[in-house]
């Protein structure tokens, strides 16, 4: 299945802690699959918070003038979105919540304008804390981003007291992107 576009958003502030490590290991599970992935450093991009200025009111693009606008085009155009974050006050880490408040013109053009969202896909969550964590916050932040984009929430994957030395989470992540290649076809073809 190598005609699949996958994004994966990286929202971890450091590139060389575990998120990198579960990154790499998604590209090396998503590479069995002959998928290749797009990852999106969101500490690397200008990304503004929204600001309620109601300029997508009207079915307009976003008015704020910063990285968003690659973004947009990137999340409307592919078939699969990952984001990839450790958890922080049980939730987003900034630049990642500021980019799932810039969906407002989606949720807006779904919700109020009644148009259609873009074509079918399938997005999820891989989130990882260093000490035992409640994901629910997270997960909830991440399930009106996906509704908002009209993408069906693919079952997350939590590593609560997550640690490289133990090796479980390396299979894991080999299933979990098995399972996700499977259920993206078949969203795909739905």
């Amino acid at each position: 299945m190598n005609d699949a576009s996958i994004e994966i958003l990286y929202a971890s502030p450091k590139k060389n802690g575990n998120s990198a490590l579960i990154t790499y290991e998604i590209e090396s599970s998503f590479a069995k699959e002959n998928i290749s992935l797009e990852i999106e450093y969101l500490y690397d991009l200008d990304i503004s918070g929204c600001t309620e200025c109601e300029g997508c009111y009207d079915g307009s693009d976003c008015v704020i003038q910063d990285d968003m606008a690659q973004l947009y085009k990137k999340i409307e155009l592919c078939d699969g979105l990952i984001i990839i974050t450790p958890v922080f006050f049980a939730n987003l880490p900034s630049q990642a919540k500021a980019l799932v408040d810039r969906m407002q013109m989606f949720y807006i053009r779904k919700y109020l304008l009644k148009i259609s969202p873009r074509k079918p896909g399938l997005g999820t969550l891989i989130a990882h804390s260093e000490r035992d964590r409640n994901f629910s916050s997270i997960e909830l932040t991440v399930r009106y981003f996906f509704d908002a984009l009209g993408m069906e929430f693919f079952p997350p994957l939590y590593f609560p007291r997550f640690s490289p030395n133990n090796k479980d989470w390396e299979k894991l992540i080999e299933i979990f992107a098995c399972d996700f290649v499977k259920r993206l076809k078949e969203v795909k073809c739905e």
